[in-house]
């Protein structure tokens, strides 16, 4: 099938099992709370963020030992415990209709399920961007990665263009029933995922490898000694599997104290405050721009149609805006992107102040093409610097999900106040975000961005 066949198909079938999970994401916290489970949905979400960070610590240490085709498969059972999680609290039309519906059982069950989907589902995204940096080499990178990116955040459009016309006539118990369906059929076809092809080792004068435990993942200078790559990214990981599990966890935190990564976690934090907002806040914009005389599933409809505007922008970041870093200046590409995260906490204080909803297309647009911009760039320059060491994005997606779990906290605090806090405090980490990311350094000798490979 080859590199790009092999992308394509891996996040083909993650665009339709993720048009499942993320547009119930999307709505979840909404049905949750109208079903008079207040801040049930935001737990929900601040517990799989929770769990998927710390496993995204412990993660890399196994993951390679699987194939992929099985670890997708197995990995992909996360979330449909989330998706039963709606169907069960869709089925309580009050506190005691069933026996779990009283307050504390299904509180404890959802956190539970939640859980062991946040385990589940930190495994899914490490593979995905790890298989897709398997299939790429430095000319094409940021090319393969806006593709990845774009059909995977395309689930935002298809999600939510079909859900728009289900959730009336299905109700909310019924969408879910249909969600966890599509989930469960669609995870069987992660079984036909190819090996990547073998790769030519990339001898990078400019680059140092990542030694185990060592103070070696940082760029030369005119100063510094001499480094040239002894071993390849697959024997260097062979090498990191045969470890105990504590030397494992200790290289780990090695490479995050490396003064060339610290610059990233800023970006990669902040990737996970924007991705919060969507799951966690815009409902609440939407809402408040809404009449009170709708009925619970003409709010998720119009929830679910400005969230087809959010992925279409996600879809537009990823195929065109993306791939640009492939020509540009990468770096610049993605400062430009921390400044698309500003102007969308502008919209959002506009739309809140408004109250239009004609201006939540406006703050979705935003919000989208930000979220998939960052989260692309984030895989784009830890892979151009850092190569394919699963270790690396078993950090990104633990800092991502840091930053997704402090989001959700931040948005159920700020839910009994007024959301322009939330705001302010979401703006204060792009400004902090953006001064880190100033001075990262990616040196390369062509255009100040290609790695030399053999």
């Amino acid at each position: 099938m080859g590199a790009l066949g092999n992308v394509v198909y891996l996040n083909s079938v993650l665009l339709i099992y993720c048009s499942a999970v993320n547009s119930a994401m999307g709505i979840v916290s909404q049905v949750f709370d109208e079903r008079d489970y207040l801040n049930l949905g935001n737990i929900s979400l601040f517990v799989i963020y929770l769990a998927s960070g710390i496993n995204n610590l412990i993660a890399p240490t196994y993951v390679k030992k699987i194939q992929y085709r099985y670890i997708f498969v197995l990995s992909s059972l996360g979330y449909l415990f989330f998706l039963s999680e709606g169907i069960l609290v869709c089925s309580c039309n009050d506190e005691y209709t069933y026996f779990y519906c009283r307050k504390p059982i299904i509180y404890s069950i959802i956190v539970v399920g939640s859980a062991i989907c946040g385990f589940l589902s930190s495994i899914l995204y490490i593979c995905q961007n790890e298989y897709t940096s398997e299939n790429t080499n430095e000319q094409n990178k940021s090319l393969y990665f806006g593709i990845a990116w774009a059909l995977l955040q395309s689930s935002y459009i298809v999600g939510n263009v079909y859900s728009m016309f289900f959730i009336e006539p299905l109700g909310q118990f019924g969408y879910f029933l249909l969600m966890t369906g599509i989930a469960s059929v669609t995870s069987l076809f992660f079984l036909f995922i190819q090996k990547p092809p073998k790769k030519q080792q990339i001898l990078d004068s400019d680059k140092v490898p990542i030694n185990l435990g060592s103070q070696s993942l940082i760029d030369k200078n005119e100063n510094e000694q001499q480094y040239r790559p002894i071993e390849s990214a697959e024997d260097q990981q062979q090498d990191f599997y045969s470890l105990p599990l504590g030397q494992q966890l200790k290289s780990m935190f090695n490479i995050m104290s490396q003064p060339d990564i610290r610059p990233l976690l800023f970006y990669m934090f902040s990737s996970g405050i924007i991705m919060s907002f969507g799951f966690g806040v815009l409902y609440r914009i939407v809402q408040d721009s809404l009449s009170s005389d709708l009925s619970d599933e003409q709010v998720n409809k119009k929830t679910f149609t400005v969230n087809i505007v959010l992925g279409c922008f996600e879809f537009f970041g990823g195929a065109f805006v993306t791939p640009l870093a492939d020509k540009l200046n990468k770096k610049r590409i993605a400062i430009s992107t921390n400044l698309l995260f500003e102007a969308a906490i502008i919209g959002s204080i506009i739309a809140h102040y408004e109250k239009n909803y004609l201006l939540c297309f406006f703050v979705a647009a935003l919000w989208g093409m930000t979220d998939c911009t960052t989260q692309s760039m984030n895989c784009n320059l830890i892979s151009t610097k850092f190569g394919d060491d699963v270790r690396i994005f078993g950090i990104w997606n633990l800092v991502q999900c840091v930053g997704a779990f402090i989001g959700m906290i931040f948005s159920i605090i700020f839910k009994q106040l007024n959301i322009i806090y939330y705001l302010l405090v979401v703006a204060a980490i792009q400004m902090i975000t953006n001064v880190a990311l100033s001075t990262f350094k990616l040196k390369n000798k062509d255009q100040s961005e290609k790695l030399h490979s053999e």
